[in-house]
């Protein structure tokens, strides 16, 4: 049949109608609609004589009655607040009632039009009236009966919660919410925009999140750091105070790594005091804290004492050398490096000290010369390798460097114990030092023997991890690199004075720049001192040799990038002679070592070059310790020599003892 309008309009006009007020008989009469149509407008009189009753009940006439009273009467706050109270009460009680009244009808409607166009949409009008809504037929939902402004464009106001995907911010519209990181619901939860433009969930509970405990997952922090929980976050904190990322490998570390191509950094003081720094190349990786150097030296009178600072500050005293370094408290640098010289200069062909690593202040070192007197100073620094940290190294801040100072008057064995207030780590397997030694009378000579086995003299003078000796022409002192094995607890024990005469008084100073922490943060590695072994030569003139390995019962891996050692170098005092010994991975380079040849040449010479003390003003009759020297390998494990480079009295056996101490694992 053709309608004029659509059931459902006429329906609600009617709704309307009587929620207005109207009478029953103000309902239109549908007598042009069949039997089904005609039960609705009687369903919608009947409702509409339902609201007249309420209005014309005793009760509801009561409620006027007491309004108007309440008008007319002067009633304090208190007691209107609670009248109204009561009014409220009493009209819901009667809403409740005919909405149900009404709300019977409705079904009486829907079940009578079973059979017509109504009953497509009666389930949806009845579920939005029921929420305070209407149905709205072309968008097939439920709209507010009133103009929405949207709900706030951020989604619901929760606490640490983000919104990850909002359709929109119009009545309906749907936000699913997340936690941020570092907090977690479990679940992610869908809110909708209500019909009072409010965030709802549309699941029987909010959402609540809660802070993640990241402490809680084991290996959340870098080895030697502590796991602080946050709201939201963690942070790992480092011994020290300082934190560090998560994945850092550690909080503090040393490893060394070699160059495939050795560079050299030139330095030519001209006058006393001088301060010189150079930058190193972009060869070396950005994150070096150190490098690994041979330093050779050489005056151009042949004829200067004088030492060298090195390192991250080159404004510091430039009297550096007598005693001075025992006596004075303060900071010299991180490397003094002392070149002999006067009274016809032990050192005058040059003296290359071998192994040194020297801190980098950023890019550059820093260098500084005192005692200079004459002619030109020139200092070839030697590099063929470098140092990194982990989250920081374990090279101590210059302003907590340690100087740990013995004076004796006779041949003792002490304990130095470290000031662990700078040192973060107890699990200490080694020192960085400068160590100086000085002979109150200028004329003795020694052996500092620093770590950890008995020295003795003849056979078994070596079996020392590192050591440094004091020699007759060090009239000035004695300063030099020194890297030492410690015990476990970082105590360094020292044998001071293996062959010293108890003639005056000999003193020692250790300053301490860094420490090498235990495996697993570092790679630089001792043996166990039962493992110790030496290599043995005796050359008679210039030698080369070639793959030369590791002491086969020393324990040293197969896949071990370097040998730690200590060399002593001995020669007959009717041959004394000046003799350069080269160690590395190239013994291929023809120029000469000795004098200004490493400085002026830029040819590949091998990787660790040390000078025998000999010819003219020498004075080595019961040879030299050379200290630390650390020797890379080559691929397949072993090394490649230069021994006695310039030797000019072939036929004399020149003794050299290599004494492997530890190794540089690969990384």
């Amino acid at each position: 049949m053709a309608l004029s309008q659509p059931l459902w309009l006429t329906l609600l006009m009617a709704m309307v109608a009587l929620a207005a007020g109207a009478r029953a008989e103000d309902v239109p009469t549908l007598s042009t609609l069949d039997g089904n149509v005609t039960l609705a407008l009687e369903s919608g009189k009947e409702a509409a004589l339902a609201r007249q009753n309420m209005i014309n009940s005793t009760t509801f006439a009561a409620l006027e009655n007491r309004v108007t009273q309440l008008e007319g009467d002067s009633v304090t706050q208190t007691e209107l607040a609670e009248d109204l109270d009561q009014v409220l009460v009493d009209v819901s009680e009667l809403l409740d009632e005919e909405l149900a009244y009404v709300y019977g009808n409705l079904s009486l409607i829907n079940s009578s039009f079973a059979n017509t166009s109504f009953n497509a949409n009666s389930n949806a009008i009845l579920s939005c009236f029921s929420q305070g809504l209407v149905y709205d037929g072309e968008l097939d939902r439920c709209v507010p009966t009133f103009l929405h402004q949207g709900c706030h464009t951020g989604g619901p106001n929760l606490a640490n919660t983000a919104a990850s995907d909002c359709s929109g911010t119009g009545f309906d519209d749907t936000c699913t919410i997340t936690c941020v990181p570092g907090f977690s619901a479990g679940t992610t939860i869908v809110y909708r925009c209500n019909a009072l433009a409010e965030w709802v969930p549309t699941t029987d509970q909010a959402l609540a999140c809660v802070d993640i405990d990241e402490c809680a997952s084991e290996n959340a922090c870098p080895a030697q750091a502590t796991c602080i929980n946050l709201p939201g976050s963690y942070e790992c904190r480092c011994p020290g105070g300082f934190t560090v990322a998560p994945t850092e490998q550690s909080c503090y570390g040393l490893y060394l790594e070699f160059l495939e191509q050795p560079e050299m950094v030139q330095f030519q003081f001209t006058g006393n005091c001088q301060k010189l720094q150079r930058t190193i190349s972009n060869t070396i990786p950005t994150n070096a804290v150190a490098v690994l150097a041979s330093l050779t030296f050489y005056n151009s009178q042949q004829n200067d004492h004088c030492v060298y600072s090195l390192g991250r500050d080159n404004n510091v005293a430039c009297y550096n050398y007598d005693n001075e370094i025992y006596t004075v408290d303060g900071y010299f640098g991180d490397i003094l490096q002392t070149q002999n010289g006067d009274a016809g200069g032990a050192q005058h062909h040059g003296y290359s000290a071998g192994t040194t690593i020297i801190p980098l202040n950023g890019r550059t070192i820093k260098a500084l010369v005192g005692g200079m007197s004459r002619g030109y100073n020139y200092l070839a620094v030697y590099i063929y390798g470098y140092l990194t940290g982990a989250a920081r190294s374990t090279l101590l801040d210059v302003g907590d460097i340690q100087t740990l100072k013995r004076q004796s008057s006779s041949a003792e064995r002490f304990d130095f114990t470290l000031d662990t207030t700078n040192l973060p780590l107890t699990n200490i397997s080694g020192l960085l030092t400068t160590t100086t030694t000085y002979v109150s009378t200028q004329d003795d000579q020694y052996a500092l023997t620093p770590p950890r086995l008995q020295p003795s003299f003849g056979a078994t003078w070596y079996r020392r991890t590192m050591v440094i000796a004091s020699e007759a022409t060090d009239t000035y002192g004695k300063s030099k690199f020194m890297m030492t094995g410690t015990l476990d607890d970082g105590t360094t024990n020292v044998n001071a004075g293996s062959g010293f005469n108890n003639n005056g008084e000999m003193y020692l100073s250790m300053a301490v720049f860094g420490y090498i922490p235990a495996v697993p943060y570092t790679n630089i590695v001792y043996l166990d001192r039962s493992k110790s072994r030496k290599l043995t030569f005796a050359p008679t003139q210039r030698t080369v040799q070639t793959g030369i390995s590791a002491p086969t019962e020393s324990g040293v891996p197969a896949d071990a990038i370097a040998l730690i050692t200590t060399i002593h170098t001995f020669e007959p005092t009717d041959s004394s002679d000046h003799v350069v010994h080269t160690f590395g991975r190239d013994a291929t380079h023809t120029i000469n070592a000795w004098g200004i040849n490493i400085y002026n040449f830029g040819s590949r010479f091998n990787d660790v070059q040390i000078t025998h003390d000999g010819g003219s003003g020498a004075d080595s009759a019961y040879g030299i310790w050379h200290g630390t020297q650390i020797i890379p390998l080559k691929p397949d494990g072993t090394f490649d020599a230069v021994m006695c480079d310039g030797e000019s009295t072939p036929g004399k056996a020149h003794d050299i003892t290599i004494v492997v101490v530890g190794y540089i694992a690969s990384l």
